[in-house]
């Protein structure tokens, strides 16, 4: 689907849910991102995943359980899982330009749902506690 630049500036609006497939060149793909800042052209995504084992493992090796926000399943969400993780410790960042073309190619698809406000200040505190975050990037969450 083609869709015009100025629709993509509403299409990549904070909280807003994106899968990224096995051809995204950022992120992790087959994996849910969040938006989770829209600042000077530059996106900011944190990867998605419901493997608890995972976050658990993550967890045990240093990273601050805080940094990994839990979310139900819900109408605003839309989560396919009852439960879903947030890594607020690996963050992708691109124009929006860039953005933009690969939502233009299909290899990001926008997806049905959003996070809360409630939400998205569970993914900034997360931001903020990661020790694996720029400072840079944590101002843009104060």
């Amino acid at each position: 689907m083609e869709l015009p630049d100025i629709l993509l500036q509403d299409v990549n609006r904070e909280g807003n849910l994106y899968f990224f497939t096995k051809e995204c060149p950022i992120g992790v793909p087959d994996h849910i991102h969040v938006c989770i800042r829209h600042h000077d052209r530059v996106l900011l995504f944190s990867t998605c995943t419901s493997q608890i084992d995972t976050v658990y493992k993550f967890a045990c090796h240093g990273k601050d359980p805080n940094t990994y926000p839990c979310f139900r399943q819900d109408d605003v969400n839309k989560f396919s899982r009852p439960l879903t993780f947030v890594n607020c410790n690996n963050i992708v960042d691109c124009t929006v330009q860039e953005f933009g073309e690969y939502i233009k190619s299909g290899i990001v698809k926008p997806m049905d749902g959003i996070m809360t406000e409630t939400d998205m200040a569970a993914i900034a505190k997360g931001v903020i506690l990661s020790p694996w975050v720029s400072n840079g990037i944590k101002e843009l969450f104060r």
